[in-house]
């Protein structure tokens, strides 16, 4: 509940305690996921911070309040406010951004060759000491992230190198850089190191230009859209971003005081980009591959190549495919949808059982 507690803490309050050893407490109802709340977490995590412990005590503990009091609240208060008040639950604040983002994380792990052949772009946020760079890469083909890199303490030159060989790793074609302060100079120089089958745009942030690539990344996740990488860190600065509108009418979009944005920041970047292309538009190779039956696509090829299985076996699958070609042909001429082969394959019946 103490203003600008995280200044207080790193400023003042510390570097006191340092001088005699000293112990600092912190006591307060949950309100949202603020610096407090990162204070909490510490104490839950022993390994990075041993110095740290902490308790989540609800108003049932305490010996000298009714328990018909308590009742009585969960029956008159709305839910986020007993959890908060009386549960000692962190509740994301009122202006949270991103709603249903648990049931988003869910991407599959996954290594480069399993997207060889696939539009893939990244999303890039610069940071140095107390923020972080964090780079999101993103498959159009797939729909959903592939890879997210978080770092900071380092300098340009290496910043650079690590995020250009993450991108030649997984073959990513496009980069959305933010360009404010150190970023365009950044860009510039990324561009001198990347490939040919490779470029980079920016991305300036400016109170008009955040907003909408923010509320895009918020509707996608909102309606599962996308598959994002489960990450612990990355899912903090999720729920915890919030939003405030101001006296002049603009919305101000950040982390709480004390939090970071910046996996935020390059996942919105790397949406941005990856909003219009996904779906990819499938080829029409793709498209006839993916209305074959099960038994006859490419996956379930026999192993014994020249065997008379194998070459039945394709001189089938051959003949299979050019009927569903014939089929979204003639879908293509008003017959049927175009981009639904499986629409279009009504009308063949001589694989039935196949």
């Amino acid at each position: 509940m103490v203003g600008n507690l995280l200044t207080a803490w790193n400023e003042a309050i510390s570097p006191t305690l340092a001088d005699f050893q000293g112990t600092a407490w912190f006591l307060s109802t949950p309100k949202g996921l603020n610096f407090f709340h990162d204070l909490w977490l510490r104490g839950q995590d022993s390994e990075n911070y041993p110095n740290w412990t902490s308790w989540l005590l609800p108003s049932s503990v305490n010996p000298f309040l009714p328990p018909k009091e308590i009742e009585e609240a969960r029956k008159s208060l709305p839910e986020m406010t007993f959890r908060q008040e009386f549960l000692a639950e962190f509740i994301s604040s009122d202006g949270a951004v991103f709603r249903n983002v648990d049931a988003v994380l869910n991407a599959p792990e996954t290594l480069p060759s399993d997207h060889k052949g696939h539009f893939l772009v990244a999303g890039v946020d610069w940071g140095r000491t107390h923020d972080f760079t964090a780079a999101s890469l993103f498959c159009c083909h797939c729909g959903y992230e592939v890879a997210l890199d978080r770092f900071n303490q380092i300098g340009w030159d290496f910043q650079r190198g690590r995020l250009l060989a993450l991108f030649s790793k997984w073959g990513v074609r496009e980069v959305c850089v933010e360009t404010n302060s150190i970023g365009s100079p950044n860009l510039e120089a990324l561009r001198k190191q990347m490939p040919d089958d490779m470029y980079a745009v920016g991305f300036e942030t400016t109170s008009k230009t955040k907003g909408p690539m923010i509320q895009a990344l918020a509707l996608a996740i909102e309606q599962a859209k996308l598959k994002l990488l489960p990450n612990t860190i990355a899912r903090h600065e999720l729920v915890s971003y919030e939003a405030e509108v101001l006296s002049s009418g603009y919305t101000r979009y950040g982390a709480p005081e004390g939090g970071w944005d910046d996996t935020v920041i390059a996942r919105g970047l790397a949406w941005h980009k990856a909003k219009s292309r996904t779906p990819y538009p499938k080829s029409e190779n793709e498209k006839i591959e993916s209305a074959l039956p099960a038994g006859w696509r490419a996956e379930n090829t026999p192993a014994t190549v020249g065997s008379w299985e194998y070459d039945g076996w394709m001189m089938a699958r051959e003949a299979r495919k050019t009927e569903i070609q014939e089929a979204m042909k003639k879908a293509g001429a008003g017959l049927d949808d175009p981009w639904n082969p499986q629409g279009a394959l009504k009308n063949i019946s001589t694989w039935e059982g196949a």
